[in-house]
């Protein structure tokens, strides 16, 4: 008898502890779709927040850390680094002796 309620107390706390999860999680699913509205809304809090997990994830001297790069970024980069192209030039003037 004392196994059987035993059991059934067990079944009932995970059952309380199954709700409590899916509750949770559906707060935090709400949150999370909150925040995603307001980074689309504010674009340079999603970099704010980027850089925020790069601090955290920075503390831990024991990681390795890599970060996206925007390939436009790379290309700005990478065309600044080329000569620039001579620029055509009429000719000369000319002094007439006369400054």
């Amino acid at each position: 008898m004392k196994r059987s309620m035993a059991r059934q107390a067990e079944a009932d706390r995970e059952r309380r502890a199954r709700v409590i999860n899916a509750d949770a999680e559906l707060q935090a699913s709400k949150k999370l779709a909150e925040a995603a509205g307001v980074m689309a809304e504010q674009p340079a809090a999603l970099q704010l927040r980027l850089l925020q997990t790069v601090v955290a994830v920075a503390a831990e001297k024991n990681s390795t850390l890599v970060l996206p790069f925007p390939v436009e970024l790379l290309r700005f980069l990478e065309r600044a680094q080329q000569p620039l192209p001579p620029k055509e030039t009429g000719p000369a003037p000319t002094r007439t002796g006369q400054d």
